[in-house]
């Protein structure tokens, strides 16, 4: 599984999905993955209980392994956030990602799946939090362009023969694909 992982970080750096040092101005996690044991959630952040009712309407959070678990008992420990600034200095923004549980097996390994775990983005607004952005893939980076005053964002998914980058643009109210970019693995590298 390393061995994939490395492979994922270089053709993410290959694509220009790199997780870029940060400097003073902008100390604020990028680059997330659902490889946490490699690409850890460096200032982790509790998911507050606005975000959690939110969570626990996501589809794919409800389909819970235990089937007598309802909705409403999906604990916070299950999530993970990030403090982001989408839209400048004042707003704090949140992404949220599944959280690796040392529990055997893991209480929310539905929220993984083959390479790829879900991530939410939420935006605050004076009115509370809003989902503006929910996909299932294998890294997520926020980069410094963007559209309507939103930070843009990208995505990496690979399989065993090809690497899908897929770039979404804040449409106002959430987040749209905006192109997406499909190349062949690269079959040189060792593996």
């Amino acid at each position: 599984m390393r061995r994939k992982a490395l492979l994922y970080l270089l053709i993410a750096q290959a694509v220009g999905c790199t997780a870029h040092p940060q400097n003073a101005r902008n100390s604020e996690q990028r680059h997330f993955s659902m490889e946490q044991e490699i690409v850890p959630v460096r200032r982790p952040v509790n998911v507050p209980p606005e975000v959690l009712e939110i969570l626990r309407r996501d589809e794919l959070a409800t389909r819970s392994g235990d089937a007598r678990r309802p909705p409403s008992e999906i604990p916070a420990t299950w999530f993970v956030g990030s403090e982001i600034h989408l839209n400048g200095p004042n707003e704090i923004d949140l992404v949220v990602l599944p959280r690796l549980l040392e529990t055997v097996p893991a209480e929310n390994a539905h929220l993984f799946g083959a390479n790829v775990a879900r991530f939410w983005v939420f935006r605050k607004t004076p009115t509370g939090y809003n989902l503006v952005f929910a996909e299932s893939v294998h890294d997520l980076e926020v980069l410094l362009s963007r559209t309507k005053g939103y930070r843009d964002l990208r995505t990496t998914s690979a399989t065993a023969v090809s690497v899908t980058i897929l770039l979404f643009r804040f449409n106002g109210v959430k987040y749209d694909l905006y192109k997406k970019v499909t190349k062949p693995e690269d079959k040189t590298s060792p593996g």
